[in-house]
């Protein structure tokens, strides 16, 4: 009885370690910049909202349904341009937003010390909405 007991343990300990998402390192940092567009012109777009989260399961099963966690929003300068600086490397959903455009889908995203100079870049180009 003792050795299935440890058996149930051990089984039990696996799929608790699968279902966990990753710790993300908080020593190190980098950025998510881009540019947005729009996507029949490739004019830039100023003032849209682009969004930052932490990649979590729950955002598997709507990618449009974006919610922002914290201060995780910026706005577009006047060439599209955006930036989230100091971003602890980790997984991440990133999204933009803006008046007279359809949502853009989540881009999923991973930040790590193996990007270019700790930085990525997500561009978007939005479509006018109908």
């Amino acid at each position: 009885m003792k050795k299935l007991m440890y058996v149930f343990a051990i089984a039990i300990m696996a799929v608790i370690a699968q279902s966990c998402e990753p710790v993300p390192d908080l020593a190190q940092k980098g950025a998510v910049t881009g540019i947005v567009t729009d996507a029949t012109t490739g004019e830039p777009i100023a003032g849209c909202e682009v969004y930052l989260s932490r990649y979590t399961s729950a955002e598997r099963i709507a990618p449009r349904d974006f919610e922002p966690v914290g201060p995780s929003m910026v706005l577009t300068d006047s060439v599209g341009y955006y930036e989230f600086a100091h971003v602890h490397f980790g997984k991440y959903n990133v999204a933009a937003r803006a008046e007279g455009y359809e949502p853009s889908d989540n881009v999923v995203i991973v930040l790590t010390d193996d990007n270019d100079d700790d930085w990525l870049e997500v561009d978007f180009q939005l479509v006018k909405e109908e």
